[in-house]
């Protein structure tokens, strides 16, 4: 999932704010149809945890994309031209994963893992930059897995680097629309709609929350994207440089 198809993939979010919004003024008027109040928590809950899960779905295939873009370069950048920590946080998370011994609560067959494993090791023995398995969600896109994901990929102090960007993004956005709120810290904005969604998710009840946050929430994780999206650029193509090679493209 690149930037924009993530940015498409957010209207499902959007029809959902419309649909909050159309339940929300005109909630006696639906009462003869049978629809009453829990059309309103029904249409918060699946905004939330739709844009939540894109927005993982997101960080996980463009962080898989940084990695598998080294290969693309020309010449491809190998392995071993990385610094040895990140080849270690590389190798490390793809062992890891390849040792596995249950996926979602399902033992894996022991030769399952022997051929990952047998996987990895011919990637490691190629000298190979690959992304499968060394990016991991853990289902839950917080702003600590963002900082792990990234630090994986070489970046470290990731916050300030998405907060400078996101700054420039969220202003244009208010100058569009005055009505979204003043964000300083895209960290913590993060860190709150996580708590909506593990609310939405585990405890079965739903933030008391209207349209407007709603709306808030996509406009943000769509700035938030694009500046993550835009860090992963650079950060690969001033990487790639420094290394001889001529960055591919970002696609």
């Amino acid at each position: 999932m690149n930037l924009s198809d993530f940015k498409k993939s957010l209207q499902t979010g959007r029809e959902l704010a419309q649909l909050l919004e159309l339940a929300t003024s005109n909630l006696a008027q639906l009462r003869p149809l049978g629809i009453g109040p829990d059309i309103i928590t029904a249409t918060v809950s699946s905004s939330i945890l739709v844009c939540i899960a894109r927005f993982e779905e997101f960080l996980k295939t463009r962080a898989q994309h940084f990695l598998d873009s080294f290969d693309k370069a020309s010449p491809p950048v190998t392995r071993s031209q990385l610094s040895p920590e990140l080849q270690l946080q590389i190798v490390r998370k793809n062992v890891a994963a390849a040792l596995r011994e249950t996926v979602h609560g399902v033992k894996r067959p022991a030769a399952d893992i022997i051929f990952d494993v047998s996987s990895v090791a011919t990637l490691v023995s190629a000298d190979t930059i690959w992304g499968d398995h060394a990016i991991d969600t853990h289902s839950n896109p917080s702003p600590e897995t963002v900082t792990e994901i990234l630090k994986v990929l070489g970046i470290s102090n990731c916050w300030d680097a998405i907060g400078t960007r996101f700054a420039i993004l969220w202003g244009a956005a208010i100058a569009r629309d005055p009505t979204y709120k003043s964000i300083e810290k895209p960290k913590d904005e993060l860190a709150s709609l996580l708590l909506w969604r593990n609310q939405c998710a585990h405890s079965g009840s739903t933030p008391p929350i209207g349209p407007n946050e709603i709306w808030n929430m996509i406009e943000f994780l769509d700035c938030l994207a694009s500046a993550l999206d835009a860090l992963l650029q650079d950060t690969y193509i001033q990487r790639v440089s420094s290394l001889g090679s001529v960055p591919a493209s970002w696609a």
